[in-house]
């Protein structure tokens, strides 16, 4: 064969083999997710008010759902999508939700009805944030507490019977705390001494009553190790608020509990964080502590091993020793006070740390700072 009839047989292959995939790829694109049915919900009790429904196809904006009625989620609660064709390969649904109450729910979802699709992932938000106080009445004006997303990823286009996904909405267990009391003529303070055992959230009160009369929630009972007012707590407890009304977390309040969320109030007084207040919590991925606070005593934070980023407030004038000790997976802290606090020993901050960001005008100060000039080469500026 001829070079030039070679070439021409090359050639022809080639237009052939690019015209069947041209027609494949043409023919992925006209493919759709069909989706029919409900979402539904599980929840039990009579609580989250849904204002409104999203939905968001990859790539685009969320568009309103506009056949659906605000309302109650209570007991088995379906929202209808209708009938809809997707050819993006994902989707999110958002549920924007009011929790009438000041405790939190979790959220999980079960899509097991689905069977086996393949590469398909259905995942939504774990958690419904509770209320800043208990709600009555729902007008147009009430903010939204939590955004609900539901995101289904189906990147072979199947078909979704939405009425085998289920959004399982449970309440938490919530503690019931104990107290001592003190009187000093019209000034009433009480103090948390011990919580419910199995509680796994925790909302202080700013005052309780006692005796017919009203007490302020100041202060919380130290501990130690194998005590502390939450000690019977340590394998359950999640979530813990906060009021502005205390002004220090006593030693070992939460020392060894199963904390994910520390909650302080907005307007919290808090100034001190005591020795080992939350030490060996290894579940706290994070935590905003609190603008007030000037001092993170000694152990504070220790053997928080699910810490990878802290930010310091600006009034923290004293750091204690090991406050952040063995908290292996830290490796960013972000210190906002323009004077470098000071440093209780070397071991206050753990050898794991890469990067402390600190005030642009400070960076000198901090580099030459007593204990913070161990630190010299991973200090460096806010950006």
């Amino acid at each position: 064969m001829s070079i030039r009839m070679k070439l021409v047989s090359l050639i022809s292959a080639f237009v052939l083999v690019l015209g069947l995939v041209i027609a494949g790829v043409l023919a992925a694109s006209s493919q759709t997710i069909t989706m029919n049915g409900s979402v539904n919900f599980n929840v039990i009790d009579k609580s989250l008010w849904v204002k409104e429904v999203r939905m968001q196809e990859a790539g685009e904006d969320p568009v309103v759902i506009s056949n659906f009625t605000p309302g109650y989620i209570n007991g088995d609660f379906n929202f209808n999508v209708g009938d809809r064709n997707n050819s993006r390969g994902s989707f999110a649904l958002y549920f924007d939700i009011i929790n009438t109450t000041i405790v939190p729910y979790r959220v999980s979802v079960d899509y097991s009805g689905l069977g086996s699709i393949s590469g398909l992932e259905v995942a939504v938000t774990p958690e419904i944030a509770g209320n800043s106080e208990e709600l009555t009445t729902i007008t147009s004006e009430t903010p939204v507490t939590t955004t609900l997303e539901l995101t289904v990823s189906n990147p072979n286009l199947a078909t979704i019977d939405l009425s085998q996904i289920i959004i399982n909405i449970e309440s938490y267990t919530v503690g019931t705390l104990t107290y001592s009391y003190s009187s000093d003529g019209e000034n009433r303070t009480a103090t948390v001494t011990g919580c419910s055992s199995g509680a796994e959230v925790v909302i202080i009160p700013e005052t309780v009553e006692y005796n017919g009369q009203t007490y302020t929630v100041t202060a919380l009972d130290a501990g130690s190790y194998t005590s502390g007012p939450f000690y019977s707590t340590r394998s359950t407890l999640v979530s813990i608020s906060i009021p502005k009304t205390i002004s220090s977390i006593a030693n070992y309040s939460f020392y060894g509990t199963a904390l994910t969320k520390i909650i302080f109030a907005e307007d919290s007084q808090l100034t001190s964080i005591d020795i080992s207040a939350f030490e060996s919590c290894r579940s706290l991925a994070s935590i905003t502590i609190a603008n007030t606070v000037t001092n993170i005593g000694m152990y504070a934070f220790r053997f928080c091993n699910s810490l990878t980023s802290l930010v310091i407030p600006e009034n923290v004038a004293t750091i204690g020793q090991s406050a952040f000790d063995s908290c292996g997976s830290l490796t960013n802290i972000t210190v906002l006070a323009t004077t470098p606090p000071t440093l209780g020993g070397s071991s206050a901050i753990p050898s794991n740390v890469t990067n402390i960001y600190v005030p642009a005008g400070s960076v000198d100060a901090y580099k030459s700072a007593s204990g913070w000039s161990s630190y010299t080469n991973i200090i460096s500026a806010i950006v």
